[in-house]
Parts: C-alpha cells; sequence; structure tokens
C-alpha cells in the first residue's frame, strides 16, 4: 500500500551508522496502532514494538511462549496463559492480565472498529461486543490473578494460540491508553523489545530502540523506519548504501533476478484465486469451473502478469505451511483439449459469457487479460471490470459479480486461516457462497483432533475434498521482495515480515 511521504527525516538519510544500527526503507503506514494495522510496513513496526502472549518459530513455524505460556483445556475450548516473569511495559510498570483483557476487549469491541477484530471471533461472546455492541467485555476472557488470563472459545480448537501470535492481540498499558488514546496512537507502548524514541507524525519516520527489558542477545540497538513514497525511491536509496533493507521494486524480471534466492526472497502465505459467484447458474456444473482452471497458464500468469512475484498454485494452502503438498494436481496444470471436453460435457454447446471483476492495479489489469485471452482459447468470452480497491472490497460476496480477483493473505501461519474463513458455510468472509455439510464438519473435526498429525491429514483431506468442489481457481502464491545489505541473520517469515531482534547487525 504505497502511502505519501508528508515530512522529512529529523537526521540525514545518509548519516554515518554503527554496527548496531539498521535502517528499513518503508512506506507510509496506515497507523500505529496495532489494532489498525493495514499494511506491511505497519505489520513490520508492530512485530518489533509488541509483545504478543504467542509466538511462532521463523523456521518450522510452530507455536512457542510470548509473552506467555498456557495450558489447554476443555478438548481446546478454554485456555490458561500465564504472563512471563519479568515483563514489562516500555514505561516499566509491570504488564498485567488486566491489562491482556482490556486490550483484547478494545481490539474486539464494535466502537473501535477494526478490521483485525475477526481474529477474536471464536472468543465465547464475541457477537455480544463485537456485532450487536451489547456487551462491553468479552464473555470468553477473565483475569485469574494478576498473572493469569483465561480464554474460552464458542467451539474447541486446539490451535487458537496462533491467533495470539498477532500484534493486534497483544497487551498494551490500559491506563496510559485511557489517559490519552490519541498521545498512544502517536507513540504506542508494548512490551517488546523495541521502544519508540518519541511520537510519530503522519508521514514522519520511525525511530525504535532496545529496551532495558529486551533479552541480552538483541545485537541491534537502533532500528530507523524511513518512510519513502515509492519503492523505487526507497531501492534508489538501498544501491547508494543509504539503507540496510528494502523492497526490490516490481519492474520487471530483471531487478527480482538480481536478488534470486536470497534470504528475502520466498513465498509467503499469501494466495491468488479465482473465485466464482456459486450462487450464479452459470457455475452450478463443477466440469465448468474445473475447465476454466484448465485453461490457465498459470506459470505465464505469474511471469507476464505478476512479473515474477508469484509462483503457480499447486493448491489452496501456501507451500511452507503444513500440509501443503501440491493438492492441485492435474487440475491446475493448463490442459486445453481436456477443457473444450468438459465444456462440451457442461453445456453440449457455446459456453455462457462471463464478467471478471478486479481491483485497479497495474498488475491485476495485466493478469485480468491474460487470463480473459486464456478462457477464450476454450470458447468462453470474458468482460473485464476493474474497480477502484475501496469500491472493489464492497463489491465482494454480492449478487453483481460473476467470476472474480480473491487475494488472501494470513494473518498468522496456519493451514485453517486458508480454509474456515474462505469456505465454511456461515463465515462473513465466505466470498463464493460456497456450502458443504461435509466440509463444515471436516473443519470442526480438525480443529478438534489434538494429534497435529492427524490434524495435518484432516486439513489435506479438506483441501482434495474442496478442490473436488472447486469454489476457487487456485492461481499463484505472492513472494516476498526484501533485499537486505550486511546485515547478519536476516531473514522473512513465512507472513513477510522479519523481528529485528533475531539479526546480528552489520
Amino acid at each position: 500500500m504505497a502511502g505519501l511521504l508528508f515530512a522529512t527525516a529529523c537526521f540525514d538519510r545518509g548519516d554515518e551508522r554503527t554496527a548496531s544500527d539498521m535502517r528499513v526503507a518503508i512506506l507510509q503506514p496506515a497507523s500505529l496502532d496495532p489494532v489498525r494495522i493495514r499494511d506491511t510496513a505497519a505489520s513490520l513496526i508492530a512485530r518489533q514494538v509488541f509483545a504478543p502472549l504467542a509466538s511462532f518459530d521463523p523456521i518450522t513455524n510452530r507455536l512457542v511462549p510470548g509473552a506467555a505460556d498456557w495450558e489447554t483445556h476443555d478438548g481446546g475450548g478454554r485456555f490458561i496463559f500465564r504472563l512471563r516473569d519479568g515483563l514489562r511495559f516500555h514505561n516499566g510498570r509491570p504488564v498485567t492480565s488486566a491489562d491482556v483483557v482490556f486490550s483484547l476487549n478494545r481490539l474486539a469491541a464494535k466502537a473501535t472498529g477494526s478490521d483485525l477484530a475477526f481474529l477474536l471471533s471464536e472468543v465465547l461472546g464475541f457477537e455480544h461486543v463485537n456485532q450487536s455492541g451489547t456487551a462491553s467485555e468479552l464473555e470468553g476472557v477473565r483475569a485469574m490473578d494478576d498473572s493469569t488470563v483465561e480464554i474460552r472459545l464458542r467451539a474447541g480448537w486446539f490451535d487458537f494460540p496462533y491467533v495470539l501470535t498477532h500484534p493486534a492481540t497483544a497487551p498494551v498499558p490500559m491506563e496510559e491508553f485511557l489517559a490519552d488514546p490519541e498521545g498512544f496512537r502517536k507513540k504506542p507502548i508494548g512490551a517488546g523489545p523495541y521502544a519508540f524514541t518519541g511520537p510519530v507524525e503522519p508521514g514522519g519516520d520511525v525511530f525504535l530502540e532496545s529496551t532495558s527489558h529486551a533479552s541480552t542477545d538483541v545485537k541491534i540497538e537502533k532500528v530507523s523506519f524511513l518512510v519513502y513514497s515509492n519503492s523505487f525511491a526507497a531501492f534508489r536509496d538501498f544501491e547508494r548504501e543509504e539503507v540496510d533493507v528494502a523492497e526490490v521494486p516490481v519492474d520487471g524480471p530483471r531487478s527480482l533476478a538480481t536478488f534470486e534466492g536470497t534470504a528475502g526472497f520466498k513465498p509467503v502465505a499469501a494466495m491468488l484465486h479465482a473465485g466464482f459467484n456459486l450462487k450464479h447458474p452459470k457455475f452450478g456444473n463443477v466440469r465448468f469451473r474445473e475447465a476454466i482452471s484448465l485453461a490457465i497458464d498459470r506459470a505465464n500468469l505469474a511471469q507476464a502478469g505478476y512479473f515474477n512475484t508469484l509462483s503457480p498454485a499447486s493448491g489452496l494452502i501456501p507451500k511452507g505451511l503444513p500440509p501443503a503438498g501440491g493438492a492441485c494436481g492435474d487440475r491446475c496444470e493448463q490442459d486445453l483439449d481436456r477443457a473444450r471436453v468438459l465444456i462440451d460435457e457442461a453445456f453440449g454447446g457455446t459456453p455462457p459469457s462471463l464478467t471478471f471483476d478486479f481491483p485497479k492495479t497495474s498488475r491485476d489489469e495485466a493478469a485480468a487479460e491474460l487470463l480473459a485471452d486464456a478462457l477464450k482459447q476454450i470458447g468462453i468470452s470474458v468482460e473485464l471490470r476493474s474497480h477502484e480497491l475501496t469500491d472493489y472490497v464492497g463489491l465482494l460476496g454480492s449478487d453483481s459479480i460473476e467470476m472474480f480477483r480473491l487475494g488472501w493473505v494470513a494473518e498468522y501461519p496456519l493451514a485453517d486461516w486458508f480454509i474456515t474463513p474462505l469456505f465454511r458455510s456461515d463465515s462473513p468472509d465466505n466470498r463464493t457462497g460456497y456450502g458443504s455439510q461435509e466440509v463444515d464438519g471436516l473443519i470442526s473435526q480438525a480443529r478438534l483432533e489434538p494429534d497435529p498429525a492427524t490434524r495435518n491429514r484432516l486439513y489435506r483431506e479438506l483441501e482434495a475434498r474442496l478442490l473436488a468442489d472447486m469454489p476457487v481457481v487456485p492461481l499463484g502464491q505472492f513472494q516476498s521482495r526484501y533485499a537486505a545489505r550486511d546485515v547478519g541473520g536476516f531473514y522473512v517469515d513465512t507472513l513477510g515480515t522479519f523481528e529485528v531482534r533475531r539479526m546480528d547487525g552489520n
């Protein structure tokens, strides 16, 4: 999300820096408040400043304790979190269970209006706090003592602590926020390894420094997030060695090839699909939907439409998240002859024409044209309709669309994220109108399964079942594009972000 540069940095970006400093080029973050994260820049900053109750290993994606450890009870329906000893906010005050309860209620509250409130949708009482607004506190969240919090869910889900790896769920100091909400938004206070050095004005660069409460193995003492108006200007300063980390602009294969294979170029948990409005009679025959999938050259779409920022999809669950394993098979391989046979079986003649709706960006427009050309080869005429992003989001799920671009980006590294929100029949994010009692039952069974290996098997079964119905056509998986210079231990995790505390400096 490109922003505008409203203010200049408070120092010369070409100044000398030491091995204990790190400069990261970013675009304008929409907000510094963790419950209002909407873009990569805000997420990057939040992951340095806040301390969620749970965390995950950036290599294996396995859950590990964060600000708390926990016990699982009642078949995954109840969790008891105990805060880490000595955990303090940046103002020096100890983090308490009251802060945790306050922060979760603030995230869920209807009045807050957070786009991330859905993270807590499985917590008991969420609908009364977030939807009707008839309650101000989540029924399923309570402080048991000063350092212990109980969270109860409306149904069992053993993997629920993954939700609490998101910075939006992290504790913030209750009294600091209530005393000055606007001041908090300019200089939020968390309990993570880095703190803001001062308030941040709109458009201003963001300066962090390690805190006295940070773990002793933090090697990089200062982190500067330098705001640029576009990725080309940021990358120019990277080439001038004025910043240490920047995204490579999407201007074609040449720039990407320069850094291919580095730690900053890897598939991330973000998928691109072509979705079908299954309420429309045109899509009542699964053979028609499969024919559309077989018509598409995914490699060409990734290279020519998305400038190699996309790799061809092989399933619904992205690579890097178990149990991903190419479940789509030959359904996601171009086969025009087979596609024509399926068209003939579905209609016995000429297939219907379609509309395809998508956001108005250069990449999406190029990709939409490639998709229309592919479908033309099997006799399907496609009308392309582009929309401004804000208008497009409101259009999704409406009766006025037929086929549409569906991007889905993980908020936490879990296969369930790519199954349940999109395809469970009661999910508000189910934009296709897909519904299956069998799939709903398998989702509940997978969430209630305590054994990880068996749980993975169930998600593989879910993925295969969904691909047999093909409510969406998997198109591709996005990849991160960070270039880093002289930053020891630099990495990008499955979510396309990183934690500076894990790095070694220059």
